[in-house]
């Protein structure tokens, strides 16, 4: 379900660029094989983001295979590709938006048989209070499934719709195929919005 959401009395906070690495899987070291980006209260904007590996990078989502990590300086050009475009299509304007390291059946393979990465650089926007949220009907671990309000600030549904938007949105892990449609979505009109103040 993806809903449109005017928060009224939101602060404007400065642009601060982040950086995430999501690795390919979740034995490659201590960063995480999965990431939630999100911008409470305000829509996510993509600036880069690359899938692959680097050259001289063995700190970076690595397990105890060290040759997996490693790769020569003449391959870097070879080992990595861009992904601005994908996680652009799946993130932009959203308020959240969960990612998942393992691109290999969306981008294919840059590095054959290395430990890969994904690295996202991105903005939040407060520069306006219309904000975006989508609930997955799926349950995935770490996506938001409700929100609140803060006390004494109402909130306007400018619009609602049920179904599916954005192919590879809301999919869980390696299911991405079963989450490709064109227009797969209604609008609606009338529903009961509950807010419990916490």
């Amino acid at each position: 379900m993806k809903t449109s959401l005017l928060l009224i009395g939101l602060s404007k906070a400065a642009w601060t660029i982040k950086s995430d690495t999501i690795c390919e899987a979740d034995w490659l070291g201590p960063q995480p094989s999965s990431q939630l980006l999100s911008c409470p209260g305000g829509r996510i904007k993509i600036y880069n983001a690359v899938w692959g590996r680097n050259f001289d990078t063995k700190d970076i989502c690595c397990g105890k295979n060290k040759k997996a990590c490693w790769i020569p300086k003449s391959s870097e050009s070879t080992c990595s590709m861009s992904a601005t475009d994908l996680i652009s299509a799946k993130c932009d304007g959203e308020a959240e938006c969960m990612l998942y390291g393992n691109l290999n059946g969306m981008l294919g393979d840059p590095c054959k048989k290395k430990a890969k990465y994904l690295t996202v650089d991105y903005e939040c926007d407060y520069s306006t209070n219309d904000s975006t949220m989508s609930i997955c009907e799926a349950n995935i671990e770490g996506r938001t499934d409700s929100f609140t309000c803060p006390e004494g600030k109402e909130v306007f549904i400018n619009s609602a719709s049920w179904g599916r938007e954005k192919d590879n949105f809301c999919c869980p892990n390696k299911q991405e195929g079963q989450c490709q449609a064109n227009s797969c979505s209604l609008v609606l009109k009338h529903f009961f919005l509950g807010i419990s103040y916490m």
